[in-house]
């Protein structure tokens, strides 16, 4: 072999073992870059994954709060809804009660009562109450129910009230005290 060829073999080989090792390198920096790529990818993707969930988390959190304040907002309106229809429903009982009182049907309720009364008081001495509104009618309910009929000083809406001193007992059937219990205990079913 001449030097020629030996120099070229020389080259050759150290041309070889550059290039190969140049390559080997450049295989580990692209095996490198590709794992540190991979890293990244991981990394954005557990960083948008806990963004998008940590955002899911807060819109539900918003719309349970949205929806929550709709249900009050919806309650509010249906409470005064049925409030204003309870308030109608009641003044238009209070003029029926009131076109009532003018019948004669009235009038035999009260004698109704008065009796009543009376046999829940028995021998035991009894004052019986009538509203100041129906002052008109103490001279029938005294004469068909033959006892002593008071005028209370402070109208009850109607009806009559009686007290049995001797028992502790009052009787109150005044159209005052059904209509508070009736308006009390009103419920509007939906």
């Amino acid at each position: 072999m001449t030097i020629e060829d030996k120099l070229q073999h020389f080259m050759d080989v150290s041309v070889n073992g550059a290039h190969e090792k140049g390559q080997q390198m450049l295989d580990e920096y692209k095996t490198s870059i590709d794992k540190l790529y991979e890293q990244h990818k991981a990394e954005a993707l557990n960083t948008a994954n806990t963004y998008i969930k940590t955002t899911k988390r807060g819109i539900k959190r918003n719309i349970s709060k949205d929806y929550a304040q709709q249900q009050l907002n919806i309650k509010r309106q249906l409470i005064d809804k049925q409030e204003e229809i309870m308030e109608k429903i009641f003044i238009e009982v209070i003029e029926l009660l009131n076109n009532f009182k003018s019948t004669p049907e009235y009038t035999s309720l009260l004698l109704k009562h008065i009796k009543d009364s009376l046999e829940i008081a028995g021998n035991n001495p009894i004052d019986i109450f009538i509203d100041p509104e129906d002052s008109d009618k103490l001279t029938i309910l005294e004469e068909k129910s033959k006892c002593k009929i008071n005028i209370n000083d402070k109208p009850f809406m109607g009806g009559i009230k009686a007290i049995i001193p001797s028992k502790n007992i009052i009787i109150d059937n005044s159209f005052e005290s059904k209509y508070s219990l009736e308006k009390e205990n009103f419920v509007i079913d939906l």
